[in-house]
């Protein structure tokens, strides 16, 4: 099933009834809701949600606690990866409260980031390369941080999969799947090759891989890891995936508002069983309209 998240309007309207009303004229009947929804807006909604709408997936940490201004909602407000065992528990509370508001409304899963492995990125390097056309000169720059990456990472990884551990027994009694997701960034987690620990390490749990069409469209261009890789190797454990188009290194826009070549990997995303157009206030409402005849033309469904 294709729902939209409600980021199109969540960075825009904090008011509840005014967001789900600005969704309305969209043609969907399905949401996953995100972590800037604050806790007085979601207890506004919550009867409006189970009456009028689907809600497919719940993206972590939700909602926004109150005591946070929307200027600082994150994903990554804690960090399942973080070595510090009271820091990491605090990230493993909060997505329990995600997972167990999931149950309550009959989503279907909970999509989840990993945390990160704490390096220096670069990354605003990493973009001017590719944007002046250098990026294949500097294959040394590359290999540099990807090699910093893999030396730092263990303690990272290893207190995400101590999360995971806390994390999926819960969501087996709740009846809720976790979907880790690809990130943007090189530095974060999981990359390529940890997708497939994680899988290994819980096979037979609740939990498969999100695909985030637009993240791995970036980490495709900046010579990381090609993006249909991905969907080649985990497709038979893709749980959900989040649909945006990419303009450069600029993600989260409407489909054929970017360069992403979508009928190269619709074949891939119809096996995820929860879809969703995660796209930024940036693109109109006219502009998701023609984006989803779009790729109802290229077979998604």
């Amino acid at each position: 099933m294709i729902g939209i998240s409600t980021v199109w309007c969540s960075k825009l309207i904090e008011d509840g009834k005014e967001l789900l009303e600005a969704l309305s004229p969209l043609p969907f009947s399905a949401l996953e809701l995100d972590y800037r929804i604050s806790e007085t807006a979601f207890k506004d909604i919550k009867n409006s949600l189970k009456r009028d709408w689907r809600v497919l997936s719940i993206h972590n940490y939700f909602p926004r606690p109150d005591s946070i201004p929307l200027a600082k909602a994150s994903a990554d407000m804690f960090l399942l990866s973080n070595p510090d065992k009271e820091e990491r528990l605090l990230a493993v509370k909060a997505t329990i409260r995600s997972m167990e508001i999931a149950n309550d409304l009959e989503a279907q899963a909970v999509v989840v980031h990993l945390g990160r492995v704490e390096m220096e990125d670069e990354f605003s390097k990493w973009k001017e390369l590719y944007l002046s056309g250098q990026l294949e000169n500097e294959r040394e720059f590359i290999e540099t941080k990807l090699n910093e990456r893999k030396e730092r990472a263990k303690k990272y990884l290893d207190a995400a999969l101590l999360s995971l551990d806390k994390l999926l027994p819960k969501a087996e009694r709740l009846g809720v799947k976790i979907g880790i997701e690809n990130r943007y960034y090189f530095h974060e987690i999981p990359n390529y090759e940890e997708v497939r620990l994680v899988l290994e390490t819980f096979s037979g749990a609740p939990l498969g891989y999100w695909h985030d069409v637009g993240h791995a469209e970036v980490l495709s261009r900046l010579g990381i890891c090609p993006h249909e890789r991905w969907l080649k190797d985990y497709g038979n454990h893709l749980l959900g995936t989040h649909i945006h188009d990419v303009k450069d290194l600029d993600d989260h826009r409407a489909p054929g508002q970017g360069t992403v070549n979508f009928s190269k990997i619709i074949p891939y995303l119809k096996r995820a069983s929860i879809k969703i157009f995660e796209i930024h206030p940036k693109s109109t409402a006219q502009q998701i309209e023609a984006a989803v005849d779009y790729l109802k033309e290229e077979g998604l469904e």
